[in-house]
């Protein structure tokens, strides 16, 4: 925890817990509001903001200046690109660098954390969240059949089941608008 962060405590409220992890870095000026929950080895650049009731997963990057809404959730391995602001769940394995929008896979990561072996299912899990019109229910049934074998497809599809505030929508692909 480096200079001027801040860590708010839980509100009875909130049910009076807000949680920090093993090995993170939050750098200068973070802020971790009340009722939060912040997985392992989350990176937490200056000045990144988690508003109140949030969760961060494991692994999870918020770069620098980064706001996520309060009651929001940041899937494991998910990075966010600097200045963005997100406002709905953001999905595991998943980057955004245009405010409020997934933009792809987080391809690097996944090399990166030993899963290569999953990047192919999750490509097509990707593209059934985000590349085809479908509701959020259909999306989970979907991945849970095709793909369900894979641990990391069933997190995907696990994690828009659990979604309250909605899944961050995909950025509009260059050259043409979003499918």
């Amino acid at each position: 925890v480096r200079e001027y962060c801040t860590l708010n405590s839980g509100t009875e409220a909130g049910g009076g817990v807000t949680s920090l992890g093993d090995d993170n870095l939050l750098m200068t000026g973070t802020h971790i509001a009340h009722d939060s929950q912040v997985g392992n080895h989350v990176t937490m650049s200056n000045g990144a903001i988690v508003g109140g009731h949030c969760v961060v997963e494991d692994y999870a990057v918020l770069s620098a200046n980064v706001m996520i809404h309060q009651f929001c959730r940041i899937g494991r391995l998910a990075i966010i690109s600097g200045c963005e602001a997100i406002i709905q769940d953001m999905p595991p394995f998943c980057t955004s660098y245009e405010t409020r929008k997934v933009g792809s896979l987080n391809l690097v990561g996944l090399r990166r954390a030993g899963y290569r072996q999953h990047i192919k299912p999750l490509q097509q899990a990707f593209d059934i969240l985000y590349r085809h019109s479908h509701t959020n229910a259909a999306v989970v049934e979907l991945i849970e059949q095709k793909l369900g074998d894979d641990p990391l497809c069933a997190e995907l599809a696990a994690f828009v089941r659990d979604s309250i505030r909605g899944i961050t929508p995909m950025a509009a692909r260059r050259g043409g608008t979003s499918e």
